[in-house]
């Protein structure tokens, strides 16, 4: 069954009259889910878990777009921004996943944003991070929000693609990114 454009291969160039194809980053194969129990829990903004799971997430960042200034590690900050909500997603009880609900740091007194979504490669394709936007959604939608926003990068295909497959759209991008063009805003109507 295809999974869409993650299962493309991307044509990387010839060798002689040969095409060579592969894909830009390697995907784990996706695995039965039938004898693993998924659980989505709300956690506390410091659990241990949570935090180490936001560090890998950092690494990978650093990863795609090379050493992150420190400046940028300030946007990861709860600094200028009230947290509503974390959630892990556990597979038979190991963390595999995080994301967090957040307010903006600006004014946008009807929108809240999604953040730090993550689930560890040995997770992934088995629908965690869909389940992952299902918390935010609903912890938006009790906080009385009308929009979600979120924001991933250029260099974040699997992210580009994963967010309108689920009925975000891209918007116009907000601040701290509206003069950022390698950022990608995206937003869904509650």
């Amino acid at each position: 069954m295809a999974c869409g454009l993650l299962d493309q291969p991307v044509l990387a160039g010839r060798v002689g009259r040969r095409r060579v194809s592969r894909s830009p980053r390697p995907v784990p194969p996706k695995l039965s889910c039938v004898n693993e129990r998924i659980e989505i829990v709300p956690v506390a903004w410091d659990d241990p878990r949570a935090e180490a799971l936001r560090a890998e997430f950092m690494a990978d960042m650093d990863a795609i777009y090379g050493d992150t200034p420190p400046k940028y590690h300030g946007f990861f900050s709860t600094e200028n921004v009230e947290v509503f909500g974390s959630w892990l997603a556990l597979v038979d009880g190991e963390p595999a996943g995080h994301v967090a609900l957040m307010s903006l740091g600006i004014p946008q007194p009807d929108a809240l944003e999604l953040r730090r979504l993550h689930v560890r490669p040995e997770f992934r394709r088995r629908g965690l991070a869909r389940k992952l936007i299902d918390a935010v959604v609903e912890g938006a939608r009790e906080q009385g929000a009308a929009r979600l926003l979120l924001e991933c990068g250029v260099r974040q295909p699997e992210a580009a693609a994963l967010y309108p497959a689920y009925g975000f759209e891209r918007i116009p991008n907000f601040p701290p990114f509206d003069r950022k063009p390698e950022q990608l805003c995206f937003g869904l109507v509650l």
